[in-house]
């Protein structure tokens, strides 16, 4: 791993990737205002913990704005924890806080404990997985393609318009680094770092949790191929299992329900059949709203482009990663409507790698330029209180 700071090309877009997240911040702080502060949806579309100062005509705060919809969620995790033994569902009620899994706020409540702000702990944090990530993908992706290809996944990733939740305080950062570990686990048949990746992954976010049947899947077969003692099988399931068990354990001692992070997943809209839901919204398409909180243009293209990615990366792709990506991206649709399938979108690394490979440079280079233009727009639309899917 230390040889990568040795190289030339690496060195070069680590730098080039740092200033331009520089620029990004530097362009939300001084041209926020061209966006007005959307103060309908801030009131009726969200919960707060920390108030943005703008409500009371106060000024504008790059690491206040930075924490928007789902991020009021996780500060308020690391600042306060879960409720004991919640009795609605209702409104701001914190017991609507369990669906948010706890790793990324225990991240920033211990951070915080030197910090001692929760905005500036979470925007360390977040910057922290951004540096984290580069050099994850760097080494997974130069592995399987190439170093150039690695590069370029890189670019096309974080530069894409969604991009902007890994700026923010959401999760996606910490999915996207153990999504990553899990998938050049498997690749590798290195199941110690896969288990332990899926392990963390189960107690950042509940999509997580259809992978590890599929873990559990290849763990047995490589145990029946005798490529794994019986010992290493039962290790490398415990630790795949145990951090989500201790997750289900604290649940219920706070709660009396392991799993009542399904009863705060009530809180939400959810069709009678999500597929079916899902299903018919590719064909209302015309008719939907560009954005939306449920149903919008912006997530059923998303569905769209991800499954017509999906089908072309099928021989190119690791199977194993491929198929773990699949999972990820697609098994929620079968539970849930579409709603913010544009952001989950950023964590399919494997599909942003699959483009950086089959794109020559000329398209490459209009796809980064239509990127930047999006992502600069998003983010001025982000950070003023606007849904952005």
């Amino acid at each position: 791993m230390l040889k990568i700071f040795r190289n030339r090309l690496f060195l070069q877009s680590l730098i080039v990737f740092i200033l331009l997240n520089i620029a990004l911040y530097a362009w939300m702080d001084n041209f926020n205002k061209i966006v007005p502060f959307s103060s309908l949806d801030y009131t009726k579309g969200a919960y707060h913990y920390e108030i943005d100062p703008r409500v009371n005509s106060g000024s504008f705060s790059l690491l206040n704005a930075l924490g928007q919809y789902d991020s009021q969620w996780h500060l308020k995790i690391a600042g306060e924890g879960y409720q004991s033994h919640p009795i609605k569902l209702k409104g701001i009620d914190k017991g609507v806080s369990y669906i948010f899994f706890p790793a990324f706020p225990i991240i920033v409540s211990v951070l915080n404990l030197m910090v001692k702000n929760l905005e500036l702990s979470a925007f360390i944090v977040t910057n922290t997985l951004l540096l984290l990530n580069f050099l994850s993908l760097y080494f997974v992706v130069s592995k399987w393609f190439s170093k150039k290809v690695a590069i370029k996944t890189i670019f096309l990733l974080f530069l894409f318009p969604f991009s902007i939740f890994f700026r923010s305080y959401y999760v996606e950062g910490l999915k996207l680094l153990f999504f990553i570990w899990f998938c050049f686990g498997i690749k590798e048949k290195k199941y110690f770092i896969s288990a332990i990746s899926l392990g963390f992954f189960t107690i950042t976010n509940a999509i997580s949790l259809f992978l590890l049947p599929y873990f559990l899947i290849l763990i047995y077969s490589s145990y029946k191929k005798r490529e794994l003692l019986p010992r290493k099988l039962f290790a490398y399931a415990l630790i795949a299992v145990l951090p989500f068990c201790f997750w289900m354990g604290f649940s219920y001692i706070q709660t009396g329900n392991p799993l009542y992070f399904i009863v705060s997943g009530t809180a939400w809209y959810r069709p009678a059949i999500p597929i079916l839901h899902n299903i018919a919204l590719l064909f209302l398409f015309p008719f939907l709203s560009l954005r939306s909180v449920y149903g919008s243009q912006i997530d059923v293209l998303a569905v769209v482009l991800t499954i017509i990615i999906a089908g072309l990366s099928k021989k190119m792709l690791p199977f194993r990663v491929w198929l773990a990506t699949v999972i990820l991206a697609f098994t929620p649709l079968f539970l849930q409507d579409t709603i913010s399938f544009a952001r989950f979108t950023s964590v399919l690394f494997p599909f942003f790698a699959y483009l950086a490979y089959k794109m020559n440079n000329k398209y490459y280079f209009l796809c980064i330029f239509i990127f930047i233009l999006g992502l600069l727009a998003t983010s001025l639309l982000f950070i003023n209180w606007y849904w952005i899917e």
